[in-house]
């Protein structure tokens, strides 16, 4: 997702959401390989693969979408699904039949301008004071229903990923020393 060599021109792509990063894979006794497609992505971060392989989902942070990829054709299709927030973590609900996408809530300036303050204070711990939403989506549809609504919770803000726990959703931070657990509805 970044440019060692032109850290400002990195940070100036996101901004605008301009293409940065992109997706390889890897198989045993192969080389590392791009997957035909995603040299557009804007800031892929977060990456989960359907059981049959048959589906790669990429959060595109800076794009504030979701890509799928659907595998087995040449070259791979993509979708593009808009999330209206920034998209961090993605992973399989429980059941397996939904993903759940966490991210922040605010502007991509914002995010920067909130992030540099956190970690101006300190390097580890504490609260991210950034409001969050966790989404839930049909991997066929591309269709999202929101789980948990945008907010900073108490002293939980920046959260990023989510996992099913029995009935409930802990919810975790891009920098925090500490975990949410939200009952699920």
């Amino acid at each position: 997702m970044a440019e060692p060599a032109d850290p400002a021109g990195t940070k100036n792509k996101l901004l605008k959401g301009e293409p940065i990063g992109w997706i390889k894979e890897w198989h045993p006794g192969t080389a590392w390989t791009d997957i035909p497609g995603t040299k557009a992505f804007s800031a892929p971060n977060g990456v989960v693969v359907s059981l049959d392989g048959k589906y790669i989902f990429v959060n595109l942070s800076t794009g504030r979408q979701v890509a799928r990829i659907t595998r087995g054709q040449n070259p791979p299709k993509v979708d593009f699904a808009p999330t209206g927030i920034l998209p961090d973590n993605v992973r399989w609900s429980a059941s397996g039949k939904s993903l759940l996408v966490g991210g922040h809530d605010v502007s991509t300036e914002e995010f920067f301008a909130r992030v540099g303050a956190s970690y101006a204070k300190s390097n580890v711990g504490g609260n991210v004071n950034m409001p969050f939403k966790i989404l839930r989506m049909d991997p066929e549809t591309l269709e999202f229903t929101e789980v948990i609504g945008s907010g900073v919770y108490g002293v939980m803000g920046g959260g990023t990923g989510a996992i099913e726990v029995g009935n409930k959703l802990w919810v975790s931070s891009m920098k925090a020393d500490r975990i949410a657990i939200f009952p699920l509805k």
